[in-house]
């Protein structure tokens, strides 16, 4: 099998990081190569750029994920919310 197309890693990302802990990109990117059954040969394949095509595409499927649009704007809201707490804390 040849190394997923980033979009392929949308949903993996999505099972690993369910447990809601955060993990080292060592740890996703192992959870990956398990995930896919990706051999030596594979994970050892590198872009021009030195860096590994595994570590490119994760990379690129974290900052594209499908969820990405909806966490920034729950962010957005969050971080206004926090601005009012003085202000309640203030009226009581």
């Amino acid at each position: 099998m040849s190394i997923p197309k980033y979009y392929e890693f949308f949903s993996p990302v999505m099972v690993c990081l369910k447990d809601g802990k955060q993990h080292t990109s060592k740890e996703t990117l192992d959870y990956y190569a398990d995930y896919y059954k990706l051999t030596p040969d594979e994970l050892n394949e590198k872009l021009q750029s030195g860096q590994t095509i595994l570590s490119n595409r994760v990379g690129w499927a974290r900052t594209l994920s499908p969820f990405r649009p909806f966490r920034v704007v729950v962010t957005f809201i969050i971080v206004r919310l926090l601005r009012f707490i003085p202000l309640v804390n203030k009226l009581i």
